[in-house]
C-alpha cells in the first residue's frame, strides 16, 4: 500500500522562519529536482498535486509539501522511490540553483483573464506582502 504523507516542511514562527527545506531530498541522493516556476494562480500546485495523486494510485509513495502559507498550496511533491522531487521556484523560493530541470507554466496562463484581472491580484500581492512584513520583522 502506498504510503501519502502531507507535510509542512517551512513554518513561520516568532522567530522567524524556519525551513526544513534542505533536508527533504538532497541534490546528490536526487535523480531529478525539477523546478517549476510560473505567476500566481496558473497551475503550480494542480500540476504537482494531480503528478502526486497519479502516482499514490500507481502505489508508489508520495510526500506533498504543503505551503505554510496557504494550506491549499504545494510548494513541493517528492516521489521517494523514485528520488524525484517537484519544487515551486517561483518567489519566495530560492531553489534555482537546486534544479536539474525547469518547467514554466506561464505559457499556459490565460493572458486576457488574467489583464481583466490585474488590480485584483496586484492588491491581494501587496497586501499579502505588507502582512508579512509587519508579522516577521519584528
Amino acid at each position: 500500500m502506498a504510503l501519502e504523507r502531507h507535510i509542512y516542511p517551512g513554518n513561520n514562527t516568532t522567530e522567524g522562519f524556519y525551513s526544513y527545506y534542505n533536508y527533504i531530498l538532497g541534490q546528490r541522493e536526487a535523480n531529478r529536482i525539477i523546478c517549476i516556476k510560473g505567476g500566481p494562480g496558473v497551475g503550480k500546485s494542480t500540476f504537482m498535486r494531480k503528478i502526486g495523486e497519479t502516482y499514490l494510485e500507481k502505489g508508489e509513495d508520495v510526500d506533498f509539501m504543503h505551503c505554510s502559507s496557504d494550506n491549499n498550496s504545494l510548494d513541493g511533491v517528492v516521489l521517494k522511490n523514485r528520488r524525484i522531487a517537484l519544487i515551486d521556484a517561483t518567489s519566495p523560493h530560492v531553489v534555482d540553483y537546486k534544479c536539474k530541470s525547469l518547467y514554466w507554466t506561464s505559457k499556459y496562463i490565460n493572458r486576457r483573464e488574467t489583464s481583466r484581472r490585474r488590480y485584483i491580484i496586484d492588491t491581494v500581492r501587496r497586501s499579502k506582502n505588507s502582512i508579512y512584513y509587519i508579522r516577521y520583522t519584528k
